[in-house]
């Protein structure tokens, strides 16, 4: 179960990352 969530968190935070990188001018 521990698992599956963090898979999800682990997803959760790439995307916030690359939208944060987005917005200050890093591709």
């Amino acid at each position: 179960m521990n698992r599956i969530l963090i898979a999800e968190d682990e997803e959760r935070i790439a995307s916030f990352v690359q939208k944060g990188l987005r917005a200050n001018g890093f591709t």
